[in-house]
């Protein structure tokens, strides 16, 4: 049995019941972690290691002592396997100072390296197929490709957490704790796929690539060490939409299924629910279980409050409020010395945003080849933990 300590919880409100709720909900998540874990050493899928070794959340440390201890080792030792033999030339360590930051913050997810296992042979039906099978508030991730567009539910990924689309070269990934939804490329050039490392960065999903074994931060995207150290991920772009939008929008896209090879209730969200009021709900209740880089003095949104983050040439970014946007229809603003543009997408309520040149407005959303910045949505508490001196535009 794996005993989980929540002894940091940050906690933000205007009444103890508030706080008395969130503490009720941390208990829920770490029971849930153990859950995790114990299907993890049980069922298929990759196999951890060092299973021998409990994985002991650390939640209860600070940052500083997380630089010194993750796991019961020291920050030197930080893996549950060895380092991946490989040597390539063109992925070659570049130097990445706030890499060390992240790696000197990795906290323990309580789940051992694959314990939440990703989709690496998934299963599709046609959105004609499953028309009705969902209800029309269910919330999905939308990634276009060129000659596809795909579906992905919500309600799958919060257990799986990464679909690799190798025959894209692609991997679709998702943070529950950080609402974090980015599809990355591959690094150019390897064989391989993103696996779940067990760990976390500013309660933010840490990936590992399977054949370099370098740690990735899902919101960063920025191998930490390793060959990949310094190596930026590419990045297409994948944005949320209700399953009502979705289906009329993309009738051709192809929806993720629940056969996953995986015994998970799909029916369940172990977080809470976006489309049901629940007592106890992460995603709208204040509270952050697991330490943070970066905290606001004076808290200037809520912490699950959703911002459209933008990043350009890794060390640009700002973040966008998006009914902001939405009430204004569009905006155009500048970033590292080019323009872009954010756009409501009215057909399914979101967000997009383009590298602007005078384009008509009117027709930004109908041209094909229009290039992106990184951009996502995201909780307000993970972006600024990741980038405090953010620029906001609201």
């Amino acid at each position: 049995m794996v005993i989980l300590i929540w002894s940091k919880v940050k906690l933000r409100g205007d009444s103890m019941k508030q706080k008395h709720s969130w503490l009720q909900q941390s208990v829920v998540i770490a029971l849930l972690l153990s859950v995790l874990m114990i299907i993890s050493a049980c069922g298929d899928g990759y196999r951890n290691n060092s299973s021998d070794n409990e994985a002991n959340s650390v939640a209860d440390l600070g940052t500083e002592d997380a630089a010194e201890k993750v796991d019961g080792t020291s920050k030197d030792d930080i893996r549950d396997t060895d380092s991946a033999d490989i040597n390539l030339i063109e992925y070659q360590a570049l130097d990445y100072p706030f890499g060390q930051v992240l790696l000197d913050n990795i906290q323990s997810g309580g789940v051992p390296k694959d314990g939440i296992p990703s989709i690496d042979q998934a299963i599709y039906k046609s959105v004609s197929d499953v028309y009705d099978d969902y209800e029309l508030g269910a919330q999905f991730f939308v990634l276009e490709l060129d000659n596809q567009v795909y579906l992905y539910p919500q309600s799958i990924l919060v257990w799986h957490e990464i679909v690799n689309l190798s025959e894209h070269g692609l991997a679709l990934t998702y943070c529950p704790l950080t609402g974090s939804c980015i599809t990355y490329e591959y690094p150019e050039g390897i064989d391989t796929s993103l696996g779940t490392s067990g760990k976390l960065i500013n309660s933010n999903l840490l990936m590992y690539d399977r054949s370099t074994d370098s740690f990735i931060s899902q919101i960063d995207g920025i191998g930490l060490d390793q060959n990949l150290q310094g190596h930026s991920l590419g990045v297409v772009p994948t944005f949320w939409a209700d399953w009502k939008d979705a289906r009329d929008v993309y009738p051709e896209a192809l929806v993720l299924m629940e056969d996953t090879g995986f015994i998970r209730d799909y029916n369940r969200d172990p977080y809470g629910s976006y489309t049901e009021d629940k007592e106890f709900n992460y995603y709208t209740t204040d509270g952050v279980i697991f330490p943070l880089i970066a905290n606001e003095d004076t808290p200037s949104k809520s912490d699950k409050h959703v911002v459209v983050g933008v990043k350009k040439n890794g060390d640009e970014r700002l973040a966008i409020e998006p009914e902001f946007v939405k009430d204004k229809g569009h905006h155009i603003f500048e970033l590292a010395g080019d323009s872009f543009i954010a756009i409501h997408d009215e057909s399914i309520d979101t967000v997009r945003v383009f590298d602007y040149n005078n384009e008509p407005i009117d027709d930004i959303l109908q041209l094909e080849d229009l290039d992106s910045p990184i951009y996502f949505d995201v909780m307000w508490f993970a972006w600024y933990a990741f980038y405090p001196d953010t620029e906001v535009i609201e």
